[in-house]
């Protein structure tokens, strides 16, 4: 059984964040911490603009943290036993 990520999840918008990426991704995080009780953490893939620094700063709230990786790791994949798929299978092996 698969255990379940214990850390926050990043909840970002497009590389090139506007004032919707930006508020919808704060948004987003404290919706889904208010549904699931989980941990969720909005951030930005990019730079954010001066339009959308006045909306940050008119409402007071900070500018999401910025993430300079979203590349998928290792520890981002699910990986499920499948009944009938014997353990030790390989995609190398042909003939299997």
């Amino acid at each position: 059984m698969a255990q379940k990520n214990k850390g926050k999840t990043i909840v970002i918008g497009h590389k090139n964040p506007d004032t919707d990426s930006i508020c919808s991704a704060i948004c987003y995080a404290k919706l889904k911490e208010l549904i699931t009780g989980e941990e969720f953490m909005p951030g930005r893939a990019g730079q954010v603009n001066s339009e959308t620094q006045f909306v940050l700063d008119y409402f007071n709230m900070e500018a999401p943290k910025l993430i300079d990786n979203v590349k998928t790791q290792v520890k981002d994949i699910e990986i499920r036993e499948v009944p009938g798929v014997a353990r030790n299978i390989s995609l190398k092996k042909p003939g299997i």
